[in-house]
């Protein structure tokens, strides 16, 4: 598993990655996501948290990229919102839901060009100050993340910075 740091997302102030989307991140993020193990969270938002602060990213709400309606219901949770609520509590601020999913389609198993679309999100009604940190599992093309920022910013944010348990370069 490689460590990262800070990487660019288009449409974002600044990004970082805890580690690269590998054969040993892999397992974990499938556990996560498919298998309903949360035993990666914890290692996975900790670590998120210290590269934020070490890259001096001071945060005044963190929010989550929603995964799509199904795969919540499938789960019985969000992924990327147990991971936020980790950073968020790491960190010591707020953790909100700013973002909603529209429509039922996943980004999972989409080829790159549909990837760059990026799936259709909205504001939910609350308002986003300051600096923002937007957290995902995993950042293939950047995609969902550029939306959210736009969302975020919608919202009022002044700074949209993503953070990523792994990078798929």
């Amino acid at each position: 598993m490689e460590a990262v740091g800070a990487v660019s997302f288009a449409g974002l102030d600044a990004g970082f990655a805890l580690v690269s989307y590998d054969e040993v991140s892999r397992p974990f993020i499938a556990d996560l996501k498919y298998r309903g193990v949360r035993t990666s969270v914890g290692w996975f938002g900790v670590g998120l948290a210290r590269l934020l602060r070490w890259h001096e990213v001071a945060p005044q709400l963190v929010c989550w990229v929603p995964a799509n309606v199904a795969n919540r219901r499938r789960r019985g949770f969000d992924q990327a919102e147990l991971l936020a609520n980790r950073v968020g509590g790491e960190l010591g601020v707020p953790v909100v839901g700013l973002v909603g999913r529209v429509g039922k389609g996943s980004q999972t198993r989409r080829s790159r060009e549909e990837r760059l679309c990026g799936p259709a999100l909205v504001g939910l009604g609350a308002r986003a100050f300051g600096r923002v940190v937007v957290v995902d599992d995993v950042a293939s093309t950047g995609a969902s993340l550029r939306a959210a920022g736009q969302v975020v910013r919608s919202l009022g944010a002044r700074e949209v910075t993503g953070a990523v348990a792994a990078w798929n370069r």
